[in-house]
């Protein structure tokens, strides 16, 4: 049997391809301990001249979104200048981020402040200790305190801000709509709202 035959009809895409997804460094201002992409990573960068390609073929290609991840991207050094290119070529713009020294780019977050980008944040748990035992001391109030940031300029309410969990060992996350009325609630008392939560599970190889 074909593989494309096991896979159930729902899950099938239909259409044309509407995405582009781009991993643009393997650098991170993280160790995070379950990461499996630092396990293993060169911190291998995309030049800027890959970067120039993938907007040629967003000029060839009629793409909706550009979903540009890492290691962490807004490490990269031209990451404001190639944002403010895939918005002049598509609608929608997401980033993936830990948002722990965002706010040291003045020039992104007046980005993030001007135009309307899809924000999600990886936030292993609601709680200071679970999340500065993976990521380091001092993690998780540098991601609440640019998460208040991003919700004055409007991020969790009219512009999309979404967290997402992973678990912190080698088990599964628990049911995701029960998980995130505990983000809410707990994350609540720190003055932060967001959109969605969206729960992933890491092979946690980084261990």
């Amino acid at each position: 049997m074909r593989f494309e035959d096991r896979i159930s009809e729902k899950y099938k895409t239909t259409g044309d391809i509407t995405t582009l997804q781009l991993n643009i460094t393997e650098k991170c201002n993280l160790r995070c301990k379950h990461c499996h992409v630092m396990k293993n990573s060169e911190n291998l960068e995309m030049s800027k001249e890959t970067m120039e390609d993938c907007l040629k073929f967003l000029d060839n290609h009629k793409m909706k979104t550009v979903d540009i991840t890492g290691g962490e991207p807004t490490t990269h050094p031209e990451i404001v200048w190639f944002m403010k290119e895939c918005l002049k070529r598509v609608d929608e713009l997401i980033i993936r981020t830990n948002a722990t020294d965002i706010e040291k780019n003045k020039e992104l977050m007046d980005l993030f402040d001007k135009e309307k980008i899809k924000i999600v944040v990886s936030l292993p748990c609601y709680t200071q200790d679970n999340v500065d035992s993976q990521r380091g001391n001092g993690v998780f109030d540098k991601v609440i305190a640019n998460l208040i940031r991003l919700n004055e300029m409007g991020y969790g309410k009219d512009k999309e801000l979404d967290l997402v969990y992973n678990p912190l060992g080698g088990f599964l996350p628990p049911e995701q709509s029960n998980l995130q009325l505990d983000y809410e609630r707990e994350l609540k008392k720190k003055n932060v709202v967001f959109s969605n939560l969206f729960t992933i599970t890491n092979m946690p190889i980084g261990y």
